[in-house]
């Protein structure tokens, strides 16, 4: 196995002092801001806004100042990425290779099983339906021909053979192939009319919040559409 070429980053720490400082004020600052429920007057209008202002050039600043330490923790995280793909990267191959080869064994030999399984069973009918055939005969002979008519429509229950033994062995840590099933939409039109018919579920159709916000916001008051109603968000932008 390839050694590191280079050290790995060293961990990242925030000074315990900047963390307290922080988490003490942020507390206050909640606290305060908590107790204002409402505006009554242009006083407490520009005090509130003066709050805000505050609030958004301490953020600016916060931000600014963990910017430095959020680069390096992206570049360590990055640099041992990196690391972590080259290493890995041959046993990724390998074992995507080895595995495709595992399951298409598995999946070859449970064929053949099955195979065997259906012609032990068609045997098996095949000869509860020669013995059947033989006991009317049989009792023909005797001069019971209605018995042995009653026999031959008697319905033949189909013997099931036992199981037959699957020869791949079982190595722990490997799992056994499965089939799965997907679906390719080739006809978006005809899905959305097969699920307005009751012919497909409702959950296999997700609604596209953007595409809904970027209609609503086009037409606003005037929009209509089926099943959207039209909600308003106030919002504004501050400078810190």
């Amino acid at each position: 196995m390839s050694t590191v070429e280079q050290p790995l980053p060293e961990i990242i720490e925030l000074p315990a002092e900047f963390e307290q400082e922080k988490e003490t004020s942020g507390a206050i600052v909640l606290r305060e801001s908590q107790q204002i429920t409402k505006i009554e007057d242009e006083q407490t209008y520009i005090a509130v806004c003066a709050k805000v202002k505050d609030a958004a050039a301490n953020i600016k600043a916060i931000e600014a100042y963990m910017q430095p330490f959020i680069d390096r923790a992206h570049a360590a995280h990055k640099r041992l990425t990196t690391v972590r793909g080259r290493l890995t990267g041959p046993f990724e191959e390998a074992k995507t290779k080895l595995s495709a080869l595992v399951f298409n064994f598995q999946v070859e030999q449970e064929q053949k099983r099955a195979r065997e399984e259906e012609s032990a069973r068609a045997a098996a009918l095949k000869q509860q339906q020669e013995d059947q055939a033989a006991q009317a005969e049989q009792l023909a002979s005797e001069g019971r021909f209605e018995e042995g008519v009653g026999v031959l429509e008697t319905p033949v229950v189909p013997y099931i053979p036992a199981t037959v033994a699957t020869s791949v062995p079982k190595v722990k840590g490997i799992s056994t192939a499965k089939e799965s099933y997907c679906g390719e939409v080739v006809d978006l039109m005809a899905l959305v009319k097969g699920i307005a018919a009751g012919q497909a579920p409702l959950s296999m159709v997700v609604a596209d919040q953007k595409q809904i916000d970027k209609a609503c916001a086009l037409y606003r008051e005037s929009m209509s559409f089926p099943g959207v109603k039209l909600r308003k968000k106030i919002g504004g932008s501050v400078r810190g």
